[in-house]
């Protein structure tokens, strides 16, 4: 990822967490992102492509994931619907 772009990630990500979250700061984060090709779609196939901060600990990491898999249905519970 250019550095350009993991800036304009941050950033976003800095306005998005301090918008929902009262002015929180944005700490170690994982964006999983499913990817897929024309040819993998013709196979029903597809792959998995994390994001994390810069230098992220692989500690950090798995532990956001284990703490997202285990919250249950309050992961994804929206306080406006």
């Amino acid at each position: 990822m250019s550095d350009t772009t993991r800036a304009t990630l941050e950033e976003a990500l800095a306005a998005h967490v301090a918008d929902e979250c009262d002015g929180d700061l944005a700490g170690a984060y994982v964006i999983v992102t499913e990817t897929t090709t024309f040819a993998d779609a013709e196979a029903e196939d597809s792959v998995l492509y994390f994001t994390t901060r810069a230098m992220q600990s692989r500690f950090y990491t798995d532990g956001l994931l284990y703490a997202a898999l285990n919250r249950g249905d309050t992961l994804f519970t929206d306080e406006d619907d």
